[in-house]
C-alpha cells in the first residue's frame, strides 16, 4: 500500500463515520420533534442517548489524522453495538439486510485501520526520525482503548444475561437460570410468574433485586452473606410513592407502604422502567 492508497482508504473510513453521525443526529431530531417538550428534555438529560454520536464524531476526526487508536475504538464500538442490536431483531429479512450493510461498513473500517498503520510505516521508512504521535497520545490512547474494550465486554455480558441488565426487564427476558436461582433462594415461589425485574448487582442478581410477580411485590438484598427478602401481596399495599427520582447515574427510590409497615424498591429509570414498574403495581392494587 502506498501513500495514495492509504490516504484514500482513511478518507473512505472517515466519510462512512460521518454518514453514521448524520444518521444518528437525524434519529435524535426525529425523537425530539415527535415527543413533547417534557419527554425531549428528559431524553437530552441522559448523556448516554447521544454518547455514541460524540464518540463516533471524535473518532472520525482522529481517523482523518491517521489515528490507529481511534480506528480500533470505532471498529470495536460499531462491531459490538451491532451484535447487541442483531440479538433484538426478530425479522429474518431485516436481520440479513442490516447484516449486509454492517459488513460493508466493517470492511471500510478494517481497510481504514490497515491504511493508518501503512501510512505511519511508510512515513517511518521515509524518515527514520519520524514519530507517529506524541508520547501523551499513547498515554491517553491506550487507556481509552482499554476502557472501550471493558465497556464493550460489559455490554455483551449484560445483553447475554451473564451479568444483570442495567434496566427493568420483563420476566420473559430474564434467563431461565436466574429464575431457577430466585426459586432456589426462596425469593419467589414456584407458582409465581415474574412480570418485571430489576437488579443493580454487579456480577449476579442475587446481590439485590426488585421483582413484580403476578401475586406480589418483592425486594431483596444480600448483606454479609445473609439474604433479606421483603414482600407484600397486592391486597396489603396501601400506597406507592417515589422518594427520590433517579437519573442516568442513580436508581429511583420507591416506597411501598403496607398494612404492616413497608419497604423500598430501587428501580432503573432507563427507558422509563421505573415508571412502568410503578404503573404495573398500581394497576394491580388500585
Amino acid at each position: 500500500m502506498n501513500f495514495y492508497d492509504a490516504e484514500k482508504a482513511v478518507k473512505r473510513a472517515a466519510i462512512v463515520t460521518f454518514i453514521i453521525v448524520f444518521i444518528n443526529l437525524l434519529k435524535l431530531f426525529v425523537v425530539y420533534m415527535s415527543g413533547t417538550e417534557e419527554t425531549a428534555a428528559e431524553f437530552f438529560k441522559d448523556p448516554f442517548n447521544y454518547f455514541d454520536i460524540v464518540l463516533i464524531f471524535i473518532c472520525g476526526m482522529m481517523i482523518l489524522r491517521y489515528s490507529r487508536a481511534a480506528g480500533i475504538i470505532l471498529f470495536l464500538y460499531f462491531f459490538v453495538s451491532k451484535i447487541i442490536q442483531f440479538v433484538e431483531i426478530d425479522n429474518l429479512v431485516t436481520l440479513i439486510g442490516a447484516g449486509i450493510i454492517s459488513l460493508i461498513i466493517i470492511i471500510f473500517y478494517i481497510n481504514g485501520i490497515r491504511a493508518a498503520y501503512a501510512y505511519h510505516r511508510l512515513k517511518k521508512a521515509e524518515n527514520p526520525e519520524y514519530k507517529a504521535a506524541a508520547k501523551w497520545t499513547y498515554y491517553t490512547g491506550i487507556p481509552l482503548i482499554v476502557i472501550s474494550i471493558l465497556f464493550i465486554i460489559v455490554g455483551i455480558m449484560s445483553e447475554m444475561g451473564t451479568i444483570p441488565s442495567y434496566e427493568v426487564i420483563s420476566g420473559s427476558d430474564l434467563p431461565k437460570d436466574d429464575v431457577k436461582l430466585l426459586i432456589k433462594e426462596r425469593i419467589i415461589k414456584p407458582d409465581e410468574t415474574i412480570k418485571l425485574f430489576y437488579s443493580s448487582g454487579l456480577t449476579s442478581i442475587i446481590e439485590n433485586g426488585n421483582i413484580l410477580t403476578d401475586k406480589r411485590v418483592i425486594s431483596y438484598e444480600l448483606i454479609d452473606d445473609k439474604l433479606d427478602v421483603y414482600a407484600t401481596t397486592f391486597e396489603d399495599v396501601e400506597k406507592v410513592s417515589i422518594v427520590e427520582q433517579g437519573d442516568y447515574l442513580s436508581d429511583t427510590i420507591v416506597e411501598i407502604l403496607t398494612k404492616n409497615g413497608g419497604f423500598y424498591l430501587l428501580l432503573s429509570n432507563e427507558n422509563h422502567g421505573d415508571q412502568r414498574f410503578i404503573d404495573e403495581i398500581e394497576n394491580n392494587v388500585f
